[in-house]
């Protein structure tokens, strides 16, 4: 089995396309500038931890079927936060807990990031659910694609992803600013 780690070359290919946007974008001011080299080294650190590493199957693409694809679908879970019954184990609870707890606090920044984008209601929301359906749509699409991976798509991902998104907007938003 080979595995892509995100370093070297997705990260050296992420910040290749960081610094041709930063230099695209040179008249904008320093300001925005630098809200985008943060924004950008911040995208950077979320693709490390949301989709890598990639495990290869040494028989990719053989390993690809109709019956491990179909498998795959019925094995994303649907229903958001249902772990089952916390009283079981204390072990599902502190699992629970940090998904939940780890996918708010990853897209927290997110929403800080797009404060100047988003200025309605109706966009927060969707803007907020659109980065967990695709941070969760893009692991299901890696599975798809490579038919071993590690992640899993997950309804509860996708809700907890979008209250991160708006928290981060809620505490740019009580920053006091200069325009």
């Amino acid at each position: 089995m080979q595995i892509l780690d995100f370093l070297p070359f997705p990260f050296l290919f992420g910040l290749f396309a960081l610094c041709w946007i930063l230099f695209r974008s040179r008249r904008r001011g320093r300001k925005y500038l630098l809200w985008l080299s943060l924004f950008g080294l911040y995208l950077l650190a979320l693709l490390n931890v949301d989709f890598f590493p990639i495990h290869l199957p040494e028989n990719w693409p053989h390993n690809l079927n109709w019956e491990d694809t179909l498998l795959t679908l019925r094995t994303v879970h649907w229903i958001p936060f249902d772990y089952g019954p916390f009283w079981l184990s204390t072990d599902r609870f502190v699992s629970a807990t940090r998904d939940v707890l780890g996918n708010i606090l990853l897209t927290i920044p997110f929403g800080f990031f797009l404060r100047p984008f988003l200025t309605s209601k109706r966009k927060i929301l969707l803007g907020a659910l659109g980065v967990g359906l695709t941070l969760e749509g893009v692991q299901l699409v890696l599975k798809l694609t490579f038919g071993l991976y590690l992640h899993s798509a997950d309804m509860t991902d996708v809700l907890t992803n979008a209250l991160g998104v708006m928290l981060g907007y809620l505490l740019a938003s009580a920053v006091p600013h200069r325009h």
